[in-house]
């Protein structure tokens, strides 16, 4: 049961991130010009904007899983994804600042460095038979079957 709730919370956010993904990339060539006057500054935010978007829905389906898994008591997992996630991010940064990579390396950076492991990690987790969730799958399975067969 707890394992086809966060399923269909995680389809939600999804949908959420692509949603807003979506409807940025409808709105902001539009509203930008109203909030920054500087071509300059329209043409850098323009350039880097797409790779920020993309971002959205891996940001939406990490935040939900960091939340399930709170939920699910797992906070020494989460920490732990974190932390390393948070090392692997600042380590593209600081490239991106040695090599000049400029606004794109920093968000590529901080959206796929960081985001990505811990979408993975969480992916992962969430499938583990030895994870939170994992547990209470296969606890219904063995209950469906022995409530069957009696």
């Amino acid at each position: 049961m707890a394992r086809a709730i966060s399923k269909r919370v995680l389809q939600l956010s999804l949908l959420l991130g692509l949603g807003l993904a979506g409807a940025s990339q409808v709105i902001t060539p539009w509203a930008l010009p109203f909030v920054c006057k500087s071509n300059e500054v329209v043409r850098l935010v323009q350039a880097v904007f797409p790779m920020a978007l993309t971002g959205f829905p891996i940001c939406c389906m990490v935040w939900t899983w960091d939340s399930l898994f709170y939920g699910a008591s797992d906070f020494l997992y989460n920490a732990r994804t974190i932390a390393v996630a948070s090392a692997i991010g600042a380590a593209g940064i600081l490239a991106s600042l040695k090599w000049n990579f400029g606004l794109a390396g920093l968000w590529l950076s901080m959206t796929y460095l960081y985001f990505c492991p811990r979408l993975y990690a969480h992916y992962r987790r969430f499938n583990d038979s030895r994870g939170p969730f994992g547990k209470s799958t296969a606890d219904l399975k063995l209950h469906a079957s022995g409530a069957a067969s009696s």
